[in-house]
């Protein structure tokens, strides 16, 4: 269940990914690790400049950064809670190898859908590696690290990277309604500063702004 209403409240939005091989993503211009790593162990490192681009297709798959993202389907992952609000991370854990046992293509944690902006630091690491133990080289793993700041972006997008994900799910800023010049500013250094590709989520009726 979610987290208590008298607790945090969230709203919530369904990642529309039916389109995903379509979508916009900036990917890097190096390959990802081929092997994940279970857990933060090193210093995040600074990436070169990435590319902007529709992703291609290959053989019915999205391709990304030399690693194929599947055209299917992802899901968009709630955060499940106990009774009394925590984060209930072994019912996470059979929610995950239930998805894996069905054949989903991904999962898409600590988006929207998963109340991210309503987790401390410390639930999210829990969520991502979690995720990373059960499903890590299985199935893709999108973390949603998008805020309202830059700065704060690129520390969430380079703890997504030390966590194991295979890519990051960045929302548009929302509330302050930047230009699309600044838009592509935002993207740009964050593509910049982390070796790890980012989908760009655009949903206008929740953050004010249209990417275009």
């Amino acid at each position: 269940r979610h987290r208590a209403a008298d607790r945090r409240r969230v709203s919530l939005s369904m990642l529309m990914f039916a389109h995903l091989a379509s979508a916009a993503f900036i990917a890097s211009r190096s390959a990802l690790l081929p092997t994940p790593a279970t857990h933060p162990s090193a210093a995040a490192t600074a990436g070169t400049r990435a590319c902007v681009a529709t992703a291609p297709r290959r053989g019915g798959e999205a391709v990304m950064a030399g690693m194929p993202l599947p055209a299917g389907s992802l899901v968009a992952l709630a955060t499940p809670m106990t009774s009394t609000g925590e984060v209930d991370i072994a019912t996470l854990r059979e929610l995950l190898r239930w998805h894996k046992a069905e054949g989903t293509d991904g999962v898409v944690i600590l988006g929207t859908t998963g109340e991210a902006s309503t987790l401390t630091s410390a639930e999210k690491e829990e969520v991502m590696a979690a995720t990373r133990e059960e499903v890590g080289g299985e199935m893709a793993i999108l973390v949603g690290t998008g805020t309202i700041s830059t700065e704060a972006t690129i520390a969430a997008t380079k703890q997504a990277k030390l966590f194991g994900a295979d890519a990051a799910l960045v929302v548009t800023p929302y509330y302050v309604k930047p230009s699309q010049a600044g838009l592509v500013a935002h993207f740009t250094r964050i593509a910049d500063a982390v070796e790890l590709p980012i989908v760009l989520y655009n949903v206008p009726g929740r953050t004010g702004v249209d990417m275009s």
